[in-house]
């Protein structure tokens, strides 16, 4: 038998001044246990209240089991269609692939998509604009072709190529990036800078990765989806104004 005594605590500790006493908790969305800040209170000692116990003979004390086998908790890789969920990408980035991911090209000529497109060069966004604009923004705007791309991860995106100019010519960095884009179609592939080469280099998968489930939709609702608040229709558009110094 274990006897424990509790001392009451002394009365002359207890008194403190009411900047001392407030407590701030912070109150979590979990319900807990403690009943009151008084519970927190760590203005009174309570190291001198505190008593061991040492397991009474013939009882054994419990064991933290842990972890037996990982594969117990994992996920399975079709736990999303297992379970009923509907994972929806709710924005399409437009960027040039990370080179530290692999993606591929969607293989069909119907999903990219060859128009005139604002880049914003301080801020990195593109900006589809209406073709009657076209005639009055040449000097601001650049011919590109847009792949729809999806890395290992399933995100789906836009890859901007710069398209030939009217003398038919285009720099090693876009050529080389075409030249990729063509072979990400069947392949992952990794896309990454050379400089002293001045253009794009091309790393394959070393493994046969599983082929790409590309997310159902049109070509027309990935671009909604990419450039849904960035569509110039009218000359009066802010991004236009700040680019004449109106704004």
């Amino acid at each position: 038998m274990v006897n424990i005594k509790d001392t009451p605590p002394d009365s002359s500790n207890q008194s403190v001044s009411d900047q001392d006493s407030e407590v701030q908790v912070e109150v979590s969305q979990t319900p807990t246990s403690v009943k009151s800040i008084v519970d927190l209170s760590i203005n009174e000692p309570e190291t001198d209240r505190i008593t061991t116990v040492q397991p009474t003979a013939g009882i054994t004390p419990l064991q933290d089991p842990g972890i037996r086998k990982l594969s117990d908790l994992r996920l399975d890789q079709e736990y999303a269609t297992e379970w009923g969920l509907n994972k929806q990408q709710v924005g399409t980035p437009v960027r040039r692939p990370n080179k530290q991911s692999f993606f591929r090209v969607h293989p069909s000529g119907e999903m990219y998509f060859d128009t005139m497109v604002l880049k914003l060069e301080n801020e990195g966004q593109f900006y589809l604009i209406d073709k009657p604009l076209w005639a009055s923004l040449m000097r601001e705007l650049v011919a590109m072709r847009l792949y729809l791309s999806q890395t290992r991860e399933g995100v789906v995106f836009f890859w901007p190529v710069r398209l030939p100019g009217e003398d038919g010519q285009l720099d090693p960095w876009n050529a080389s990036a075409h030249e990729i884009a063509r072979r990400a179609m069947y392949s992952w592939v990794r896309v990454i800078s050379n400089r002293n080469l001045g253009a794009y280099e091309v790393i394959s998968a070393a493994n046969d990765f599983v082929e790409p489930g590309w997310p159902e939709g049109s070509l027309e609702e990935w671009l909604n989806l990419a450039f849904k608040d960035r569509i110039i229709q009218t000359l009066e558009h802010p991004v236009l104004k700040k680019l004449r110094g109106e704004m």
